[in-house]
């Protein structure tokens, strides 16, 4: 029995939306009422700082031969049934492999390079590991296991590099492919290497055929090699790691698999390129034979189907080596997706109460085999027709479950319309299902949550869900908030002006707060006027159009009188409508001809050689003193932050920030 504990996403990303805005709120806060009650309405309105979740289906990728059938077929080598050491938790020949990954595995047979392009999570490692691994054993079953490397495997980053030396554990214990990692992490000695693996890693035993040391690897180059493309450039200077290439050990070089190829786009990718073809004529000067290699290039964002020739021919230029770029068959693989809606019935046989969905996530949460008396109970109690309910004989309970919900008509337009996302930012858009009786309001979203749960347990076949799905929420970080001091009013509109009349804007400012005691500040520089002989503040951001180099705008302290200055304070009278400056509060120069308006003290220091700006700032009003001590409402760079809920299991629930 496990703790049935309702999952609420709406409710959920409300919690972490309010959370959100109050941090805001409480960090970048006005010591003036009227500008902190305008920001609160800001920040308070629907969209602005999140928007979601979003409901999305997220089909599974369709499944095809297991490596045990494939060995059968004679595509792969015997010895590829004994990877993970004959334990069925690090590697289950019987278990289905993915389309994608068996076209993969069947290039790679017939000697063809390729691109796998398909998403996250979908094994795209598999598609090149699988076909170097059977190279290597194929090999080893003719000629018996031998050093040199077979098969290098390029990373942009050190932590994938570790993510995969993580799986080849599990794969290669047991075999005879050594493996190694050489990074700038790996050590020079055996000894160090010892240590710092056995830190890495405790409590656990090191694996025979893992080389982890960079005299070692010198020694005897392993089978499989992974590194990045700054350690290949090393490696290809050093006389110390000629060993790699040389003689015996340099013939043996068969593959190279570059991982996230889309980084190496432009410059980069150009580089890598010129690496590669040293690399090569490198084995051939050391070999004298130039070398056959097979080339392998992932990526989950390198391109979309209409892409596929340009994918090829990225390939083929990074590497310098065969794919076929034009026709039908090209050397790119795709993934193809188990769609839900093509399981459905064709025609729906009724529709169950909505307070049944309820009881049936209800009673799937009470454990993780579910009975299937248990649930025919109660959808016999929804009156659905006995000849409905006799598809559960013979099945399993979520089998069976799964067999009546197909063609249930409530589930039915609930796949049908997750096909594309569904916005529950606002939750009265649940009535776009188009659901009898399901309404956008707090019953609506338990009675929605429950049947996605509900979808995402009963299964279309053998363990794949009627639904797997996700819900999406995002969160945005403000990009600044923005003050017309004519009206006095806040907007988180970027803009620089207000329309003022025809041929006229008013300045709106950026404007900052002092994140200790609540001071405003408008951000601008001063300058002079197009219009007039008169000195303005101008709140455009110099750069913005053009390659010049970044000035910071100034932190001008707004005043509400003069009594407010401080001794070693300037202070200026700023128009609010035109936005020229005075040395008076009254008379002088205005940009254009305006109503009469009461000109805004302004403070600037008159001691400090450099003003507080974007770059350095210093609170003239209470002394706080810090790199963001006048905070801007905005994140450096336009960080976005997403959150993703996965709903593929009704009983498990991941959070990424």
């Amino acid at each position: 029995m496990i703790e049935a504990k309702e999952f609420n996403p709406i409710a959920t990303a409300r919690k972490v939306e309010d959370s959100y805005r109050e941090y805001i709120a409480t960090t970048i806060h006005f010591a003036d009422a009227d500008l902190q009650s305008q920001l609160e309405r800001i920040l308070s309105e629907p969209g602005y700082l999140a928007k979601g979740p979003f409901l999305e289906a997220a089909p599974p990728y369709r499944k095809d031969k297991s490596v045990a059938d494939l060995v059968s077929e004679g595509v792969l080598c015997e010895s590829m049934l004994n990877l993970g050491g004959g334990d069925l938790r690090k590697f289950d020949p019987e278990r289905a492999l993915y389309v994608h990954q068996v076209r993969a595995i069947r290039k790679a047979a017939s000697g063809r390079n390729y691109a796998v392009v398909t998403g996250t999570g979908s094994g795209k490692t598999e598609c090149f590991l699988l076909p170097i691994l059977n190279d290597i054993l194929s090999e080893f079953e003719q000629k018996g296991a031998s050093g040199g490397v077979r098969a290098m495997i390029l990373y942009p980053m050190n932590a994938l590099a570790n993510d995969q030396l993580k799986r080849l554990r599990d794969l290669l214990a047991g075999t005879d492919i050594t493996f190694g990692r050489y990074t700038g992490d790996t050590e020079e000695t055996e000894a160090k290497a010892r240590t710092k693996w056995n830190d890495e890693n405790p409590g656990q035993v090191k694996l025979s055929n893992e080389i982890i040391s960079r005299e070692e690897i010198r020694k005897n180059p392993p089978n499989i090699l992974l590194t990045n493309y700054s350690m290949l450039e090393y490696l290809l200077l050093r006389p110390e790691d000629a060993p790699l290439f040389s003689g015996v050990f340099g013939a043996n070089w068969r593959h190279i698999a570059i991982d996230e190829a889309h980084v190496y786009s432009g410059a980069l990718g150009t580089e890598i390129a010129y690496l590669l073809r040293r690399l090569k004529a490198r084995i051939e000067t050391e070999t004298g034979t130039y070398p056959t290699l097979h080339c392998y290039a992932t990526s989950a964002t390198i391109g979309s189907e209409e892409d596929r020739p340009k994918v090829a021919r990225f390939a083929r230029d990074l590497f310098g080596e065969p794919f076929i770029c034009d026709g039908d068959d090209l050397d790119v693989v795709t993934s193809i997706k188990d769609q839900p809606q093509d399981a459905l019935d064709p025609s729906p046989w009724g529709a169950l109460p909505l307070e049944t969905w309820i009881e049936l996530r209800a009673e799937l949460a009470q454990s993780e085999e579910p009975s299937a008396e248990r649930l025919h109970a109660i959808l016999q109690q929804a009156d659905v027709p006995e000849s409905v309910l006799s598809r559960m004989s013979g099945e399993t309970a979520l089998m069976g479950l799964g067999r009546i919900l197909l063609g249930e008509s409530s589930a039915m337009k609930l796949v049908g319309r997750c096909v594309n996302l569904l916005d529950l930012t606002d939750i009265s858009r649940i009535e776009e299902i188009g659901i009898d009786g399901l309404r956008g309001d707090t019953d609506g979203v338990s009675i929605l949550t429950a049947m996605v749960e509900v979808l995402s347990s009963a299964q279309r076949s053998k363990d794949v869900p009627i639904l797997s799905s996700r819900y999406h929420s995002f969160l945005r970080a403000p990009e600044g908030i923005f003050l017309n001091l004519h009206t006095r009013r806040l907007t988180p509109h970027k803009t620089i002006g207000d329309a003022y009349d025809d041929d006229h804007d008013t300045p709106v400012y950026e404007v900052s707060v002092c994140r200790h005691c609540g001071q405003a500040y408008i951000l601008g520089n001063e300058g002079s006027a197009k219009e007039a002989p008169t000195a303005w503040l101008n709140p455009r951001h110099e750069g913005i159009d053009a390659d010049d180099e970044f000035v910071p705008r100034t932190y001008y302290r707004i005043l509400a009188d003069c009594s407010e200055k401080d001794p070693d304070e300037k202070v200026q009278w700023l128009c609010p409508v035109c936005g020229s400056l005075h040395h008076e509060a009254e008379g002088g120069l205005h940009r254009f001809a305006h109503e009469e308006a009461r000109c805004i003290p302004v403070a600037l220091n008159e001691v400090e050689d450099k003003q507080a700006d974007e770059s350095e700032a210093r609170c003239r009003h209470c002394g706080y003193q810090s790199r963001i001590a006048i905070q801007p409402m905005r994140a450096r760079r336009g960080r976005l932050v997403c959150r993703y809920v996965r709903g593929a299991s009704c009983r498990k629930h991941h959070l990424l920030l």
